[in-house]
């Protein structure tokens, strides 16, 4: 048997000053959704070199966002209901959107060597969402009666970034001929 069930079984089991948290979830709730889009140019600028630049962009809207509604008001050093400790709603306001200029060139060199380099500049901001690549928590709310003032970039977001890679393409020879 489970400690909750034990618990929820016989309360008693908690001890006397013990201040439950509560989780509520929105029963006005809408369905979240997502926008993808991009658009890119490519070309060869030689017969070994080929540059492409391309814009990419996405927004989710109707984020699951949780929100505590039963903070110590710091004049009167309590709760407004100080028989629950924090209550956290779940409402589905949050918002992401991420806008990035992703470049690459492509530079075949000689005989099966080539490089390849990405650069993307990007920002993601957020409004009333906690980052969900690291935990689920309360910590990019800022006021929770000012959600609109968590208004920011994104937990996690990443500027600049610069990739290269080189590669080899081992020569076949005869063993490419006969695989078929």
């Amino acid at each position: 048997m489970s400690i909750v069930n034990q618990i929820a079984g016989n309360p008693n089991l908690l001890p006397a000053n013990f201040v439950a948290t509560r989780q509520i979830m929105d029963y006005n709730r809408r369905d979240s959704y997502g926008a993808q889009w991009n658009f890119s140019v490519q070309g060869t600028v030689t017969p070994t070199l080929a540059l492409q630049a391309s814009y990419v962009g996405t927004r989710n809207v109707n984020l699951t966002s949780p929100r505590n509604v039963n903070l110590v008001n710091p004049s009167l050093g309590r709760r407004p209901r100080t028989e629950f400790g924090d209550v956290n709603i779940l409402e589905n306001a949050g918002r992401i959107s991420y806008h990035g200029m992703q470049l690459s060139a492509t530079q075949r060199l000689k005989k099966g060597l080539s490089y390849e380099a990405f650069y993307t500049w990007a920002k993601s901001t957020a409004y009333y969402v906690p980052d969900g690549t690291i935990t689920f928590t309360l910590g990019s709310l800022q006021d929770p009666n000012n959600i609109a003032g968590s208004t920011g970039v994104k937990d996690g977001d990443l500027r600049h970034r610069f990739v290269s890679t080189f590669s080899y393409q081992i020569p076949a020879g005869s063993l490419g001929e006969n695989a078929a």
